[in-house]
């Protein structure tokens, strides 16, 4: 039988971004606010879920709604510095100094913020927002041969980094790829795996 060299190529994937960032059980969701300068202190603790900032804020209005507080913490995104905003009203105090806070993605420092610490209750300290913690997604076939990873051959034919974290569309690809050669004559399923950042 004679051998036939094909190639293969990824012209469309949509798929929801289902990658947490926020987890319930291994710990880096609660949230804990004072509306009253530190006399009594309050917990929130987000769901697990793949969560932007702006998703994070508007789970902690809802939150500060139910505990019967106002609107009076915003969490913000700085795009040009890629960091995080934190702006208080008075009284109001937000302790980023829990063990596994939600801090860990908003990269502000493990400390108390007040009003009175903060330029007329806005602050952008800290280290650039860890919202994604993943640096590629790979697309893979097992009918897929002659592509490479970090230099290991491997059945992949397409990697790609997730353009957000709430994109529903994850990846809409220009123009078809193609990476890879020798596919072999038999049925196939493709699936994703994602690399995190180290």
């Amino acid at each position: 039988m004679e051998s036939k060299t094909y190639e293969m190529a990824l012209v469309n994937l949509e798929t929801n971004n289902s990658i947490p960032n926020i987890h319930m059980h291994t710990g880096n969701n609660p949230f804990r606010y004072s509306p009253d300068d530190g006399a009594n202190w309050f917990s929130i603790a987000l769901s697990t879920g793949s969560y932007d900032i702006e998703g994070i804020n508007n789970e902690i209005q809802r939150q500060l709604r139910l505990n019967k507080h106002k609107k009076k913490i915003i969490i913000d995104a700085h795009r040009a510095t890629l960091r995080a905003t934190l702006t208080l009203a008075r009284l109001y105090q937000v302790d980023f100094n829990v063990v596994n806070s939600i801090n860990t993605v908003l990269g502000f420092k493990w400390q108390i913020y007040t009003f009175g610490m903060i330029t007329n209750g806005y602050t952008e300290r800290g280290h650039i927002v860890n919202i994604i913690r993943i640096n590629s997604i790979l697309v893979n076939s097992d009918i897929n041969h002659g592509s490479y990873v970090n230099g290991t051959q491997q059945s992949s034919i397409y990697s790609f980094f997730p353009q957000t974290v709430l994109v529903r569309k994850s990846f809409k690809p220009q123009e078809p790829s193609i990476l890879a050669s020798d596919l072999a004559n038999q049925q196939s399923h493709a699936n994703i795996s994602q690399r995190s950042k180290r």
